[in-house]
């Protein structure tokens, strides 16, 4: 019995430090294609922590990205599965002005957020298709501020933004289209890091 118990022991071990080993690699810098995702059996998925898109519940993933990036592995798994060998979705939390650079640094495979397609982006990372055309951006106001009829009710009035979001960039070119009329920029603030879209 005791020979049987340590040879379930020893098993365990050695699947226990191949799984280890896997992790380690995973954490790995590195960057491929497709092929070599499969061949490593985990695609990671760089996500910025928020209430909707990513978050833990009870100890468990949850989220609109979360449920769109497991449905991706379910389709990696029925085309590509090697037997009882998976191919694994590995989420990596990323906070919002890191996505673009660690996936350049190979941190990750995959960006799973909500980030608009700009030209500055487009140099930088490829985008699938857009989920979503015609994205209207909305101004969100306290309940007891004045609200504004324009972009000009804007002019020297406090606007807090996500950093690194592509808010910045058009409330740039607003900026300079209120000072070639004669008035003041918008006071353009960074929001704090937990401030999310949604």
């Amino acid at each position: 019995m005791r020979l049987i118990f340590c040879l379930l022991v020893l098993l365990a071990s050695a699947a226990a430090a191949q799984n280890l080993n896997e992790s380690a690699r995973t954490l790995q810098p590195w960057v491929g294609d497709l092929d070599g995702m499969l061949d490593r059996r985990a695609v990671r998925v760089l996500v910025p922590y928020s209430r909707t898109g990513f978050f833990i519940d009870g100890g468990r993933q949850r989220g609109l990205f979360y449920e769109v990036m497991t449905g991706f592995e379910d389709q990696l798994n029925e085309q590509h599965a090697d037997g009882l060998i998976r191919i694994n979705v590995v989420f990596v939390p990323t906070t919002r002005e890191r996505l673009i650079p660690a996936l350049q640094e190979g941190l990750g495979d995959i960006i799973a957020a909500d980030l608009t397609v700009t030209p500055e982006r487009s140099e930088q990372v490829q985008f699938t298709t857009p989920l979503g055309r015609n994205v209207r951006e909305l101004l969100v106001r306290h309940a007891d501020a004045r609200e504004p009829e324009s972009l000009e009710d804007l002019a020297g009035e406090a606007v807090f933004i996500a950093a690194y979001s592509s808010y910045a960039e058009h409330l740039s070119a607003v900026n300079q289209r209120l000072q070639a009329n004669g008035l003041d920029a918008i006071d353009v603030r960074e929001s704090p890091d937990h401030f999310q879209t949604e």
